[in-house]
C-alpha cells in the first residue's frame, strides 16, 4: 500500500469510521426500558439534547426504579468510541447502578442514533459533553457528576476536564496523547519508511482534507497539551500490550496530568476484556470521588427494599454488578481500529451479530451482546423477556463455559493496578491517606471480592411488573422538551 493511499484511507476512518446501528430493542431495558441487576429494579429515560451545531444528541439516563420524587443521585457520563454508541455504556451501567450511581450514556454526533454525519475524535464531542453536563445539572436529578471514556472518549473527557473543574472525577480508559502523533505511529508500523519531511508533507494535506470535509484541526485534538491545566482526580487506564492505541500514550498522559491522579494498566490490547480489578478499580475511585455510598445507602437502596427487603446487605454500595464482577469476559470495546482496517484485518467475534453500515471494514463490535448474554446467566434479565412467572435461572451450561474463562480475582491488595502511580493526594482516591488506610474503602475492596465468589452460587427469581421511575422521567422530559435550545 503506497504513503498516498494509506493516508486516504486514514482521514476516512477519522471522520467516518463504520457506524453503529442498532434498534431501541437492542438499548439495556429493550422497548420497556427496565431491568433487573441482581433483583434491584432500574429504569432507562431516553432523551434528545440539542447541541451547539443544532444536532439531535441521542441519550439515556439510567437510575434505579422507584425513586421518591426529588431525589438526587451521583451521575457518572458515559462517552464512547470512535465507532460506539451508548450501547457501550454497558460497562459502566452494570458496575456503577448496584452503588447508588446513575449512568448517562449518549451518542456523540455523527454516531450511533444521533445527527450529524462526521466523527471528530474529540474536537466536536467535547462540546456535546458540556451539552450533556449542562442538561444534567438543570434537571435536579443529580449531584456530583463524573466522567468515564474509553479511547475517544477519553480524549474527550480530557479535554472536557479543562474546560469544567468542578466534575468530580473520571476514568480515561486508552486515550492518546496526540492525534497527530497517533497518525504518524500508524504510518510507522506499515513499514513503508517515508523519509520525515515526506511524512510531514503528507500531514499537512490530511490536515486539510479533515478541516475541509468535518470542520475541524487535528493539530488541535491534542490533550496532552490541556493535561497540565486539568486537576480534576483522574483514574487513567492501558492496556500493556494495546498496539493501536500505544500504552506510552496513556503514561505521558498520566505524568503529564496536573490534578490527583492514579493509573492502572493489564495485560491485553486496545480491544480486550477488561479484567475484574479493572473494574473494582473503577468502584473504589468513583465511590471516593462522587460520595456514592451513603447516596446509595439512603436513596437508591431505599427504593430496592420497597420492593424485596431481604435483598439489602450491609454494604450495598460495595456490591458490583454481574457484569463488572466476570469481567465483561466476552465483551470487545466497540473501536473501529483504523490500522487493522489498513492491513485487511477486518475480524470480529463471530458471536456477534450487529449491523453496520460497513461490515467489511467493521473492527470489533460493542459490548451489548456479550454483556447481555453474560448478565442473563448471572442473574440480570431484561424485563421485556421475562414471561410471566418467570423465575428460573437461564443458560446455566453456557454461564459455566463463561465464568472458565474469567480470570481469578485479585487480592484486595492488587485491585488498584499492576503499576500504579500517584501523584499529589492520589493515593486519597483509592482509600489511602498520610501513611493509613481508608476502612470504608478496604470493606469496598473485599465486598466486591467476596461478590466473586457469590456469584456463582446465588440464584434469584426476576420479579415482572411494570418499572416507574418515582417522577425522574418526567422531570428530564420536562427540562429537555423546554429548554432543548437553552442546553447547547
Amino acid at each position: 500500500m503506497g504513503l498516498f493511499s494509506l493516508w486516504d484511507q486514514l482521514v476516512d476512518c477519522i471522520c467516518r469510521p463504520p457506524r453503529d446501528v442498532y434498534e431501541e430493542t437492542d438499548l439495556v431495558g429493550g422497548t420497556r426500558k427496565a431491568f433487573i441487576i441482581g433483583r434491584r429494579r432500574f429504569v432507562r429515560n431516553d432523551v434528545e439534547i440539542i447541541n451547539k451545531r443544532g444536532k439531535k444528541l441521542k441519550c439515556s439516563h439510567h437510575y434505579p426504579h422507584g425513586l421518591p420524587a426529588g431525589t438526587k443521585l451521583p451521575c457518572v457520563v458515559y462517552c464512547h468510541c470512535n465507532s460506539g454508541s451508548r450501547r457501550d455504556s454497558e460497562e459502566a451501567i452494570f458496575t456503577l447502578l448496584p452503588q447508588g450511581i446513575s449512568v448517562m450514556a449518549l451518542d456523540f454526533e455523527g454516531s450511533g442514533q444521533s445527527e450529524g454525519e462526521w466523527v471528530t475524535l474529540g474536537a466536536h464531542e467535547v462540546d456535546d459533553v458540556e451539552c450533556v453536563v449542562n442538561h444534567l445539572r438543570s434537571s435536579g436529578l443529580v449531584t456530583t457528576i463524573g466522567l468515564w471514556g474509553r479511547s475517544m472518549g477519553a480524549v474527550t473527557a480530557m479535554l472536557y476536564a479543562e474546560r469544567d473543574p468542578s466534575v468530580a472525577g473520571m476514568v480515561l480508559d486508552s486515550p492518546f496523547s496526540r492525534l497527530t502523533d497517533l497518525m504518524v505511529e500508524i504510518v510507522e508500523k506499515q513499514e513503508l519508511h517515508v523519509p520525515r519531511f515526506a511524512k510531514k508533507i503528507v500531514l499537512g494535506m490530511m490536515r486539510r482534507s479533515v478541516r475541509k470535509r468535518a470542520a475541524f484541526d487535528i493539530y488541535t485534538v491534542a490533550p496532552i497539551e490541556y493535561a497540565p491545566r486539568a486537576f480534576i482526580p483522574a483514574l487513567f487506564a492501558h492496556a500493556i500490550e494495546d498496539d493501536f492505541v500505544p500504552a506510552h500514550h496513556g503514561k505521558a498522559l498520566h505524568d503529564a496530568y496536573g490534578g490527583d491522579k492514579n493509573m492502572v494498566t493489564f495485560a491485553g490490547d486496545h480491544n480486550s476484556p477488561r479484567p475484574p480489578f479493572f473494574y473494582s478499580s473503577v468502584s473504589i475511585f468513583f465511590h471516593n470521588v462522587l460520595g456514592a455510598p451513603e447516596i446509595a445507602r439512603s436513596q437508591a437502596d431505599a427504593a430496592a427494599r420497597a420492593h424485596d427487603d431481604d435483598r439489602l446487605r450491609s454494604a450495598p454500595s460495595a456490591t458490583p454488578s454481574d457484569a463488572a464482577t466476570a469481567g465483561l469476559t466476552a465483551a470487545p470495546t466497540g473501536e473501529h481500529e483504523l490500522r487493522r482496517s489498513f492491513v485487511g484485518d477486518h475480524m470480529r467475534p463471530p458471536e456477534v451479530e450487529r449491523r453496520y453500515d460497513d461490515p467489511t471494514s467493521v473492527g470489533y463490535g460493542a459490548v451489548a451482546e456479550q454483556v447481555r448474554h453474560l448478565a442473563r446467566d448471572r442473574d440480570m434479565q431484561d424485563l421485556s423477556s421475562i414471561p410471566h412467572g418467570h423465575s428460573e435461572r437461564q443458560g446455566a451450561a453456557q454461564a459455566g463455559s463463561e465464568q472458565a474463562s474469567v480470570p481469578h480475582a485479585p487480592e484486595p491488595a492488587q485491585e488498584r493496578g499492576s503499576a500504579p502511580t500517584a501523584g499529589g493526594g492520589a493515593a486519597g482516591l483509592f482509600g489511602e491517606a498520610n501513611g493509613g488506610v481508608d476502612e470504608e474503602a478496604i470493606m469496598l475492596a473485599r465486598a466486591l471480592e467476596e461478590s466473586w465468589k457469590l456469584q456463582a452460587e446465588k440464584q434469584r427469581a426476576a420479579q415482572n411488573g411494570e418499572a416507574g421511575d418515582g417522577g425522574w422521567g418526567e422531570a428530564e422530559a420536562g427540562v429537555t422538551g423546554g429548554a432543548d435550545e437553552g442546553v447547547g
